[in-house]
């Protein structure tokens, strides 16, 4: 049985891609969920009870795609 080709641009990107590119989108949610999202949100009610959710959550985001990158390192 033959492997499944991506059926999408974002499938290439998250699990095809090279380790480089998980690391960067680790980083850059990392920085968009800690920073970006709570200072848009500010004034808010709504936005800054999910953007104090998002503060706690951005390591555990940002861990998935460093998984993804190690993985794709150790793959490669």
């Amino acid at each position: 049985m033959s492997r499944r080709e991506p059926s999408s641009p974002a499938d290439y990107l998250v699990f095809r891609a090279p380790w480089q590119v998980s690391a960067g989108l680790g980083v850059a949610v990392f920085i968009a969920m800690r920073w970006l999202y709570p200072a848009m949100m500010k004034g808010n009610r709504i936005g800054e009870g999910l953007a104090q959710v998002g503060v706690k959550v951005a390591p555990l985001a940002a861990g998935f795609f460093f998984f993804l990158a190690a993985l794709s390192a150790v793959v490669a």
